[in-house]
């Protein structure tokens, strides 16, 4: 006579039903244990390069401040060529100015030259008349 366990086919039925349900949990840990191993080697490589990337900061904020400071420098040339600049054109609208009042008194000088001769030579004449008039008494 066989001896047969006491399982009637219920009892087998509800516990495969167990078994898929623990694979079904087996399979869901190991995606979850993947997922984490995964995680961790992103941990570790960012841990690895945290030092770079810090020196690369550390470098960043190093250029950075030369930057502002080549900035701040080139702020204060500009502004000190723009007040040269400023100042070479008052002095070209100061030098225009009196080459304008020069070339007024050289006319105003001009033309009392020329009066000046038409009254030598009025003078001149005069002169001569008289000592034409002279002469002849």
């Amino acid at each position: 006579m066989d001896m047969k366990v006491g399982i009637n086919d219920d009892e087998l039925q509800e516990l495969r039903a167990k078994i898929r349900v623990l694979e079904i949990k087996r399979a869901d840990d190991a995606r979850h244990v993947k997922e984490l191993e995964t995680k961790l080697s992103e941990a570790e490589t960012f841990v690895a390069l945290r030092p770079k990337l810090q020196a690369k900061l550390m470098q960043q904020q190093t250029d950075l401040i030369a930057v502002r400071r080549e900035l701040a420098d080139a702020r204060q040339l500009s502004e000190l060529a723009e007040t040269r600049n400023l100042d070479a054109l008052e002095q070209l609208e100061m030098a225009m100015l009196d080459k304008e009042v020069a070339e007024e008194r050289a006319e105003t000088a001009e033309s009392e030259l020329e009066e000046l001769k038409e009254k030598l030579a009025v003078v001149e004449v005069e002169l001569e008349v008289i000592k034409e008039g002279t002469c002849e008494s």
